[in-house]
């Protein structure tokens, strides 16, 4: 295998050998200009014409998957033949390598790895995407505990190549599905493989194992093994789940992947202790005469779930980070409260309160937690982040400006920072250094429907009203469930005379949002334009109703009642 150490793939330098596998190396890139550090995954084969076109077709369709469990697509390219993929880099390795072959891990923390990666396998599954390479090496941990997956697609390519080797198709067929096997996958067969996944992690075992030939004649024909022959105080109904998710036929799975999870859920939620033995410690089966020291019960663990306190700790910050990320910011909040009691010294955990604060809009408290956070560890990103969202929304904007400057300093590749920056420097007016922002984030993020809003709206700002238009366009096409781009696409059509079509987009707005100030504002100058007065006026006050100190929405009233000549 070629060493490409000090090479230069497309923008990136590759800087240090990251591991290989059977069909490709990552490495650590570090871009030319920009200096973002980046995993660079070269392929181990060569691309006729045919298969350079699969490939970038393939790309282009993965690197669409923008979610928080799904390691990001930065860039793709072959040059001279070779297939590489620039992806997001996850600095804490592999589930692989934190619990490696032969660890039993508890079923609460099993379950929580499950529980992740089947929501980003649904959100994929939900976009006509199979994985078809799901296994604990292609499951990175993120920087604040979360568990990433990637390779998204890239079993695709390597599959259909000839220079596939022998160890590679062994490594993969221990999770590989009947029907995958026959070269049928389906939706269904990342189930197969995240059941394998589950049953290796709660027995220490894959539940079939042998020769290349023997383990393709277990996966076609032969039943898993029961888990609790092997663990035998593991919950009946949690091995009665992932055993049907390994069902033969795809038919007798389940019929979500995250109905699969939810059911691994279910099926451990109301047990509190699972044996001493197992749910205190990963147990590693290479270890048989090695002693283990159980948490005594005086210990300030609760009883919920009798662990290490960092599994602990990494189990409720998982937990919250999830409940945050579907807006249950009050739930998150209680999690993180009671973890904190018996684990004040987790500057993770403080992050995530601030994050529930921010969604429940209690901004000074959640300030208070982004300065406990920094306290214990001044370098996290997403504490400076979480400060610069209270900061903004307390009307603090230069605070909120350094804010984000810092958290830029320590992960210049997020892009919610680089949302957080350009709105604050629209507040105080700059909308060139605005605009600068945009484009920079959407070098790590080229798909952020948020960014390109943002972009709009200063474009705007500087009177440039067609690009501003082309930029909330793209917004909507990236995310047509937010209402924000209508709201500026509305402004812009304004500006560019097109009051037709600038109300259209304003009605737009509204469905979305029907207490959107700036949507009703802009409804009414556009009403006003076309000399529709009395609906301005309706409008114009719906404004006001929403934002009394909105002084355009004045400013207009007062021109639509001289019209109507109500003085």
């Amino acid at each position: 295998m070629a060493d490409y150490i000090g090479q230069q793939l497309g923008n990136y330098r590759l800087t240090q050998l990251l591991g290989k596998g059977g069909f490709a190396e990552v490495y650590l890139g570090e871009h030319v200009r920009l200096g973002m550090k980046a995993a660079v995954k070269i392929l181990h084969t060569s691309l006729s014409e045919d298969e350079t076109r699969a490939f970038q077709q393939e790309a282009q369709t993965i690197a669409t998957l923008s979610h928080p469990h799904i390691i990001r697509v930065l860039d793709f390219e072959v040059q001279a033949g070779i297939p590489f993929l620039v992806l997001d880099y996850a600095p804490n390795g592999t589930l692989r390598h934190k619990h490696p072959r032969g660890t039993r891990l508890a079923p609460s923390l099993a379950v929580d790895y499950i529980t992740q990666i089947a929501s980003a396998l649904q959100f994929a599954h939900d976009r006509k995407i199979i994985h078809r390479d799901i296994k604990p090496e292609n499951m990175l941990i993120g920087s604040w505990g979360d568990i990433l997956l990637s390779d998204f697609g890239i079993a695709t390519i390597a599959h259909s190549t000839s220079s596939m080797s022998a160890q590679t198709l062994m490594g993969t067929l221990a999770y590989m599905p009947p029907e995958q096997i026959k070269g049928k996958p389906r939706i269904e067969s990342d189930q197969y493989a995240l059941a394998v996944t589950i049953y290796q992690w709660l027995t220490g075992e894959l539940p079939f194992q042998g020769s290349s030939m023997e383990m393709i004649a277990q996966h076609l024909a032969i039943p898993a093994p029961p888990l609790r022959n092997k663990v035998s105080d593991l919950p009946v109904e949690l091995e009665q789940v992932i055993l049907k998710a390994l069902a033969k036929d795809p038919k007798d799975r389940y019929g979500q992947i995250q109905e699969f999870a939810y059911m691994c859920e279910k099926a451990i939620k109301n047990v509190k202790q699972l044996g001493t033995q197992l749910a205190n410690q990963e147990i590693s089966n290479t270890l048989p005469g090695r002693a283990y020291t159980s948490v005594k019960s005086s210990d300030p663990i609760p009883p919920m779930v009798s662990q290490p306190l960092q599994q602990t700790t990494d189990y409720y910050l998982n937990k919250s980070k999830a409940l945050i990320e579907v807006k249950q910011y009050q739930e998150a909040l209680a999690m993180c409260e009671q973890a904190l009691r018996f684990d004040p010294s987790s500057a993770l955990l403080y992050v995530n309160r601030a994050s529930a604060l921010c969604g429940l809009k209690r901004y000074q408290e959640a300030l208070e937690a982004c300065d406990q956070a920094l306290q214990r560890n001044s370098r996290i990103s997403l504490a400076h982040y979480n400060a610069s969202e209270a900061l903004m929304q307390l009307g603090r904007h230069q605070q909120a400006l350094e804010a984000c400057e810092r958290a830029l300093q320590f992960d210049p590749s997020f892009p919610k920072t680089y949302i957080n920056k350009s709105r604050v420097l629209i507040e105080l007016g700059r909308y060139q250094q605005a605009l600068d922002t945009c484009n920079q984030g959407l070098v790590y993020d080229a798909h952020n429907a948020l960014l390109h809003n943002n972009a709009g709206v200063a474009l705007a700002n500087l009177g440039r009203y067609q690009q501003a238009l082309e930029a909330c366009e793209q917004a909507i096409r990236l995310d047509p469930s937010s209402g924000l781009p209508y709201v500026t696409k509305g402004w812009a059509l304004i500006e560019l005379g097109r009051y037709q079509e600038a109300l259209v987009a304003c009605n737009q707005a509204l469905q979305h949002d029907a207490q959107d100030a700036w949507a009703h504002n802009n409804a009414s100058v556009a009403l006003m334009k076309m000399g529709r007065y009395q609906e301005a006026l309706h409008a114009c006050e719906q404004a006001l109703q929403l934002n009394p100190h909105n002084t355009k929405a004045h400013a207009n009233k007062a021109f639509i009642l001289q019209n109507l000549r109500r003085y």
